[in-house]
């Protein structure tokens, strides 16, 4: 390719970087602040969910038997916003065009010739857990921090088993 080729390749994918930020980041202002603003945001509480042993004597140990029961608390943290979470996909990957444009240079075109773009990586490894979070939340609410993490290491198995087909990779 040639110094012009190479210049105007640079010009478009820093346009681009440019123009998906401000699409990514759009998006979520605008789908935060519509609920918000409209009272449509859907809010759930978070638990931690534990079994414990309950002795059905009055006498320590469980020499007139034993019983398992499911003792479910409220975490004490602030209700989850499912709009802002759901929103945050955008801005995670709004900061990842941001990054992709302020960083151009020869190293991050090294990343792209190469197949191997680490900084999408790290965007698509937090905003796909988060994804898998709130549409699992959408199936179980309120959730329980157990469900959460199993989400967030199903989605994480699921990254890592398609690094064993990069041919595949998109």
């Amino acid at each position: 390719m040639s110094k012009d080729g190479t210049k105007e390749y640079d010009f478009k994918f820093k346009v681009s970087q440019c123009v998906l930020f401000l699409l990514h980041t759009g998006a979520a202002l605008t789908l935060g602040l519509y609920a918000h603003h409209n009272d449509k945001d859907w809010k759930t509480k978070v638990f931690f969910k534990y079994n414990a042993w309950i002795s059905n004597s009055t006498q320590d140990g469980c020499d007139g038997g034993c019983g398992i029961l499911e003792v479910k608390e409220e975490t004490g943290g602030p209700d989850v916003s499912l709009a802002w979470a759901a929103a945050s996909f955008s801005l995670i990957s709004a900061f990842h065009h941001l990054f992709a444009l302020l960083s151009f240079d020869s190293h991050y075109k090294q990343l792209i010739e190469n197949g191997v773009i680490w900084p999408r990586w790290l965007d698509y490894a937090f905003s796909s857990g988060l994804m898998f979070v709130i549409i699992g939340i959408l199936f179980t609410s309120p959730p329980d921090l157990t469900f959460i993490v199993s989400l967030r290491y199903m989605s994480k198995s699921q990254n890592q088993f398609s690094r064993l087909f990069p041919e595949f990779e998109v």
